[in-house]
């Protein structure tokens, strides 16, 4: 054992010596482009497209102008120049990466320091419309394609571990996906307080809290993750209390080719991935496949200290928790027009592992596939249309439970089967009546149902329960310009209905919400590349009737139950240097979450008995600062600080919580990095995460106290070729390199030192 652990090593060191060494990578120069004649907005937005670029501009700067477009092998300077040739009209490279058009602007190259090319895709899920970020009246964070690259995240939600304003309730294994949590919100009886998107749209049920889309989509396929923290429910509908994250995926657009990776590490994981993608004449086309398995580590080393004295027998991981996961996406663009394109995407997965390692019966199979739908035109006069479609259809289809906790045996005690659909549609218009104004109108729909039955060990059904849910709303946003100053206002009407609610053969009355959430911002740029913003909105979580009705034993229905809301306030600043060497925001926000639905108890004519209320209020206090800077060509330090006071403020049921901190809520968290981007010698980032003492319970017992944890991730890779053969690429990935102790959720331990070694190759 030890001798191949020494080889090992020796491998590992051998290979990270290897990578220091100077290769000089071939590149084609510039994109294959083809942008027909056409209105200047449309033609920008192909580009954007198909050179994998985000290029920013006002609407009503471009309104009403044509250009003659262009076909060949453009670098993005080279097509922004000849697009803009004789509008009057200029562009320059923003810190981020992006390109922002309008008039004034010098057309220079890149901004000095900035890297050639460079490709980090920046849009504003916050608007709904293509702004400039510094303009936008809030918080954003954005993963870019290259950030997912040198990051090699083995799971999708670890990519938003290193945001400011990010919590993940987090266990590992491919059958515990985290569930993300912005600005200290934590999670509700009534479901999550973040909302997740897939390419702007939700894919998951309403009536439900499980967070499917994080199985669903792997690393490979994702292009970036926009995070916009404060409540999203005027232009988003229900659940955006903290915030939104949409995961915009890949569309493939650009040359042809093909990627196979093959990966091994830590705990017998090993992993093959295959990629594909290109366009084709009016077509985009990216494909992607992924299997990954792994032996697991063991995260609960003992009984939760609050379940000690409800157990005969220790509930904990006998073993690793092994993990068997396999992905497939597809997503095809058509550009029928040189206006209009037509995106179809679809995801796939199945995984299967231990829930607690070690227990052959104690174990969980997922399965799912997820589609969505977007068409969008751009009008002669800058009108431009959005519509798209999602569908969800996922289950677990087994779940199995011991009872060894109880009785010290690994049998099956049950098994139980989840299943949950959702479908959503959306019709979204934006037009400029006025000079410098944008007005969006949008119409949602959005159903989910879901359903659940339980078995004992042989077999034999021992109930069943289902609800479904519905939500229609509208929405609108109006956009100024004043000069330096933009104005934004907004609200959002739904109606949420719940209906078919049956549990153990009992039917349920029917019960609808109806919600107003309204928002205001405005974003003052002192100069250009400094802005001062503020904010006002709100936001929702509906009361599903699986609360509200639940009469029977020891429950009392409650139909009066209201839907939690959030009222938040925020001011920030963001600035960018011209320069290109610094980008950042700073932002203080207060959010108040009223009505929040607690346990309480109720007298009734057969004794006292429990019943859900609106009993408890949480106040949540938060400062982040976000810092990106560049060094010379190549080096990019980063650093960000999260500073969040949630406090749970009126409990009723139990006063007793009263001033405590929300459950798994940090205090202090900051993130700090080096990435080294040259791709004619190595990639590399290096990145110490800090997270503050927390607390597992809302109670704070001391019990429930965990520790603060520093962790450090080391991430290396290099290209190169062979000959005329394919690019290479081999990567090693070391996470927690200083092998320290931290937790995820509930006492699960986070994984110690792990490394990850991959080889691909891109034809």
């Amino acid at each position: 054992m030890r001798k191949r652990m020494r080889t090992a090593a020796g491998v590992l060191l051998a290979l990270c010596l290897w990578m220091l060494q100077p290769v000089v990578a071939l590149a084609a120069d510039g994109e294959a482009l083809r942008i027909g004649p056409q209105p200047l907005g449309s033609a920008l937005q192909s580009l954007a497209a198909q050179a994998g670029i985000q290029i920013l501009f006002p609407a009503e700067a471009v309104a009403g102008l044509e250009t003659p477009g262009l076909e060949g092998r453009y670098t993005p300077e080279q097509a922004l120049r000849r697009l803009l040739a004789g509008t009057g009209l200029g562009f320059r490279a923003t810190a981020a990466g992006s390109y922002a058009v309008g008039p004034g602007l010098e057309s220079a190259a890149a901004a000095p320091g900035a890297a050639p090319g460079a490709q980090r895709l920046i849009t504003v899920t916050a608007t709904r419309t293509e702004r400039e970020v510094i303009d936008v009246p809030a918080s954003v964070s954005v993963v870019t394609a290259e950030e997912i690259a040198r990051q090699h995240a083995a799971k999708p939600e670890d990519l938003l571990r290193s945001l400011p304003g990010v919590d993940l309730t987090y266990m590992s294994g491919s059958a515990a996906a985290g569930i993300p949590v912005l600005r200290g919100l934590g999670q509700s009886f009534a479901g999550t307080t973040t909302q997740s998107l897939l390419n702007g749209m939700p894919v998951e049920p309403l009536a439900i809290t499980r967070r499917y889309l994080w199985y669903a989509v792997s690393p490979e396929s994702i292009d970036r993750i926009e995070v916009v923290r404060g409540p999203g429910s005027v232009l988003y509908g229900p659940s955006a209390m903290g915030g939104v994250i949409n995961v915009i995926t890949k569309r493939g657009a650009g040359e042809p080719f093909a990627r196979i990776s093959a990966g091994a590490g830590s705990h017998a994981a090993r992993g093959l991935s295959l990629s594909a993608g290109g366009t084709a004449g009016d077509f985009d086309l990216f494909l992607a496949a992924s299997a990954h398995e792994s032996d697991g580590f063991v995260q609960l080393t003992g009984t939760p200290p609050p379940w000690r004295d409800w157990f005969d027998y220790d509930y904990r991981d006998l073993d690793g928790r092994d993990s068997r996961e396999r992905k497939v996406s597809a997503r095809l663009t058509w550009w029928p027009g040189e206006a209009t394109d037509l995106a179809l995407g679809v995801h796939h997965f199945e995984n299967e592992g231990a829930v607690l390692g070690g227990h052959p019966n104690y174990r969980i199979e997922q399965e799912g596939t997820l589609l969505d739908a977007a068409l969008n035109h751009h009008f002669a006069g800058g009108q431009l249309l959005k519509a798209k479609l999602a569908y969800s259809d996922v289950s677990a289809p087994r779940r199995t439970y011991d009872y060894y906790e109880y009785l010290g045996t690994l049998e099956e005690f049950y098994h139980d089967r989840e299943d949950e659909e959702s479908f959503s549609a959306e019709l979204q218009l934006d037009f400029h009546p006025l000079e410098g104004n944008t007005l969006t109108l949008g119409g949602v729909w959005w159903d989910g149902r879901w359903s659940s039955s339980e078995y004992g060990p042989d077999g034999e059904l021992w109930g069943e329960m289902s609800h479904r849910s519905r939500t229609y709303g509208l929405f609108a946003q109006d956009e100024h310009r004043f000069d330096r100053l933009t104005l934004t206002l907004g609200g959002r009407y739904d109606i949420y209905e719940h209906y078919d609610y049956e549990a153990y053969g009992t039917a349920k009355p029917d019960a609808d919400d109806a919600v107003f959430t309204p928002r205001a911002g405005l974003s003052y740029r002192l100069r250009d590349g400094l802005a001062l913003y503020a904010s006002a909105g709100t936001a929702y979580i509906p009361a599903p009737n699986s609360l509200k009705y639940r009469s029977g034993g020891m429950w009392a229905d409650n139909p009066d139950l209201e839907p939690e809301t959030a009222v938040s306030y925020e001011t920030g600043l963001k600035f960018e240097s011209l320069a290109g060497f610094l980008d950042g925001s700073a932002a203080l926000y207060h959010t108040t979450f009223k009505d929040k639905i607690a346990r309480g108890e109720v007298e009734t004519g057969t004794g006292t008995k429990s019943q859900f209320q609106n009993l408890g209020e949480t106040r949540v206090l938060g400062f982040e600062l976000e810092l990106n800077t560049r060094l010379g060509r190549y080096w990019q330090p980063f650093f960000n600080y999260t500073y969040t006071d949630s406090e749970i403020t009126e409990n009723p049921s139990d006063p007793a919580l009263e001033g405590n901190r929300t459950a798994n809520t940090p205090r202090h968290k900051f993130n700090i990095g080096l990435a080294y981007d040259n791709p004619e010698l190595l990639t590399a980032q290096v990145i110490g995460r800090y997270v503050g003492e927390r607390y597992f319970e809302d109670s704070n017992a001391g019990y429930s106290r965990a520790d603060s944890h520093f962790l450090a991730d080391v991430k290396l890779s290099r290209s190169f070729r062979v000959g005329a053969g394919p690019e290479w690429v081999a990567s090693l990935a070391v996470d927690n390199v200083f092998d320290g102790t931290g937790y995820g959720f509930w006492y699960e331990r986070l994984d110690g030192r792990s490394w990850w070694l991959e080889l691909a190759a891109r034809f």
